[in-house]
């Protein structure tokens, strides 16, 4: 936390050793062996320090900041009062509480319940519940809000109907989705309908896709296999495609750098005999 109101998140990589098993059946043995191969080896540096998050929510000095236990929320306690609940999945706020009771001093989150907090000016504790089944009930929401008002737009909380077309965007999604998915496939349609194509362009530009197309983990397992037993990358494959392709033309159309879902696969290099012969066909 800043003295600006602004919470940065670090990724900071930590040191990793080649470990090998051994088959030695003497425990200071194998530990010796160990060692020597720690020695040889080195010590190996996984990247540098990143700044992935600067989330802007307080007005006032970041007193206290607490990640959860899974790693994947953080809370934030300000000078003026103000509590924030980020996702670090994409940065949103997931909520907003002001206690009244002057700056929060320390938070801490209690397993299955939600976030503790206490104050300078009350000798209360306030419990705010917010488990695990109400974040990702309401993530979606969130990364909605979050996104219209970087785009100036506020008062989400006054469109009841709107929340709720938020609210079920991804489910719209995926039902017209495989509505369509037969039709297009057997060539009924040769592409999707507008309707479908407004959904997923909304969507996109919502900033749902990082939520959807990707795994549930904290920011420094990224890079790490998601769990097959609960995640499946086939099920918004579609959408991640059909972002990266909306990205990919904007990039190339502004000049700018492409996506980070933007990949070209490592071809090996033609000889200069058969690259003239196929030129020449």
């Amino acid at each position: 936390g800043c003295q600006n109101g602004l919470v940065c998140v670090w990724t900071v990589p930590q040191d990793v050793f080649k470990v090998s098993q051994s088959t030695s059946s003497s425990s200071d043995e194998w530990w010796e062996q160990e060692s020597k191969n720690r020695v040889k080896s080195g010590c190996k540096k996984v990247g540098e320090a990143t700044c992935i998050y600067q989330l802007k929510g307080h007005i006032t000095p970041v007193r206290t900041v607490t990640f959860s236990p899974d790693g994947l929320v953080l809370v934030s306690g300000g000078l003026g009062g103000l509590m924030n609940i980020w996702s670090l999945r994409d940065g949103s706020v997931l909520q907003s509480v002001v206690t009244g009771s002057g700056a929060i001093q320390n938070t801490t989150w209690i397993p299955d319940v939600g976030v503790a907090a206490c104050s300078n000016r009350s000798k209360d504790v306030l419990v705010v519940n917010c488990p695990t089944e109400w974040i990702a009930a309401n993530h979606v929401l969130a990364t909605c809000r979050t996104s219209l008002k970087k785009q100036g737009v506020i008062g989400l909380n006054m469109a009841p109907c709107m929340r709720t077309f938020l609210e079920r965007l991804p489910v719209m999604l995926q039902e017209q989705y495989a509505y369509e998915k037969p039709h297009v496939l057997c060539g009924d349609q040769l592409v999707h309908s507008p309707y479908m194509q407004c959904l997923a362009s909304l969507a996109v530009g919502l900033q749902l896709d990082r939520l959807l197309c990707n795994p549930s983990v904290p920011p420094h397992h990224t890079s790490c296999p998601p769990d097959p037993v609960n995640w499946n990358s086939s099920e918004w494959s579609w959408l991640e495609c059909f972002s990266t392709t909306i990205k990919a033309a904007e990039a190339l159309a502004k000049g700018g750098p492409f996506p980070e879902c933007f990949t070209v696969p490592d071809l090996e290099p033609v000889p200069e005999e058969e690259l003239y012969h196929v030129m020449v066909s």
